[in-house]
């Protein structure tokens, strides 16, 4: 699977003589290699995510809103919403990812794609990766938790720079 997924990212890569008329005409654009080493970089982060792995970051909210009207949602019931979130959240973020190739190109060099790929390709690189996803879906509730505290100091800055007027 992994195999033909990044497959698939190379594939709906443009070609090189493409990439290199439209860099003519706009030196914006990146080139081949650099196009193609970024695409290899989503294909590389994108191997390991699963919907177990993006759940806790959009359901906690949810499933806490939940608890309102159904406060004895069972153990089963939260671990269904976790996974349609789940699945939901890893299908946009493959879709997104797959199409900001050009993007992250863009915003890279060549030597900093290139180590990003190095380190990836490596069973270190993805064990990072996994531990990284894990990590912040660790901290996400704490700082959800501390913005909502904020949440009165950041409205009342906001609406002073209109009252300020």
């Amino acid at each position: 699977m992994k195999t033909i997924l990044f497959a698939a990212l190379l594939a709906a890569a443009p070609t090189a003589s493409a990439i290199a008329q439209d860099s003519a005409e706009d030196p914006t654009l990146v080139t081949a290699a650099e196009r193609n080493l970024a695409q290899r970089f989503i294909a590389l982060s994108l191997a390991n995510q699963t919907p177990e792995i993006m759940a806790g970051l959009p359901a906690d909210p949810v499933i806490e809103q939940l608890r309102i009207p159904y406060p004895d949602m069972t153990d089963a019931q939260v671990a269904e919403v976790r996974r349609i979130f789940g699945t939901a959240v890893a299908r946009v973020n493959r879709q997104v990812m797959i199409e900001s190739g050009l993007e992250l190109s863009r915003a890279m060099t060549q030597a900093e794609l290139e180590a990003l790929v190095a380190l990836y390709d490596t069973e270190v690189g993805r064990s990072t990766m996994l531990k990284l996803g894990d990590f912040m879906g660790e901290i996400q509730p704490r700082m959800r938790e501390r913005m909502q505290g904020d949440v009165m100091g950041i409205n009342g800055a906001v609406i002073g720079v209109f009252e300020a007027e």
